[in-house]
């Protein structure tokens, strides 16, 4: 299982494929800046103020429903996926976190550009490609969830945000990633396609980022109500 993407004096906090390790180490920086976000800090402290989480949390459930969506689209281009226990696993881990709302918050510009990402990665790419910036996300929970058991083992149950912080570690990201990796080396070689890959999960890890400065701004469409 993997770790916080940080550089230490033993080595990687991970243990993955070299293929996807060499992926992982052109987004370190942007990786390691993920967990040093004020939103993080604040989270990790117990501080966050909770209309702040809560507008995190009804992004992120919008931005799940997108992965639902993607996957759907993933199944129809490759249906061998169903039979793939990994990616059942993954899948099953999002259908847990969704709760289903009667009215849903809006998207805002960040949520939305990421699930178009996702959508446009679903149609366009090689499916296999698609599913590996489709588990970026579910990846980062569960080295939210490593990280918090490395560095805080001693968290305490009152913690506001203790049940959001421990989740995810049931998610066998790294298997999933290897897995992953090795199917991309078997159906698609050469230097650009690795470039491609390379840039669209960097791209992926990006916005994750912009997530965080979305919900530690709590930003919202700059448009005047119409109501």
């Amino acid at each position: 299982m993997t770790g916080a993407l940080q550089k230490s004096e033993d080595g990687f906090h991970f243990s993955i494929s070299p293929r996807a390790q060499q992926l992982v180490l052109k987004v370190v920086d942007t990786w390691g800046s993920w967990f040093e976000h004020p939103y993080m800090k604040a989270l990790f402290e117990g501080s966050l103020d909770e209309e702040q989480f809560l507008y995190a949390l009804q992004q992120e459930q919008l931005l799940l429903h997108g992965h639902l969506e993607a996957a759907s689209l993933l199944l129809t281009r490759k249906q061998d996926l169903e039979e793939w226990d990994m990616f059942q696993q993954g899948l099953a881990w999002v259908r847990q976190q969704v709760e289903l709302e009667d009215e849903p918050a809006l998207i805002a510009p960040e949520t939305l550009a990421y699930r178009n990402f996702l959508f446009t990665v679903a149609f366009k790419e090689q499916p296999i490609t698609g599913l590996l910036v489709w588990i970026v996300h579910i990846w980062l929970r569960a080295e939210v969830a490593h990280f918090v058991a490395r560095r805080m083992p001693e968290i305490d149950e009152e913690h506001p945000y203790f049940s959001w912080l421990r989740a995810g570690r049931m998610v066998n990201v790294t298997a999933f990633l290897d897995a992953i990796m090795e199917r991309i080396d078997q159906e698609e070689a050469g230097e650009k396609v690795d470039a491609h890959v390379d840039m669209l999960f960097a791209r992926s890890v990006c916005y994750e980022w912009r997530l965080l400065e979305q919900a530690w701004k709590q930003m919202h469409w700059n448009c005047p109500d119409l109501s």
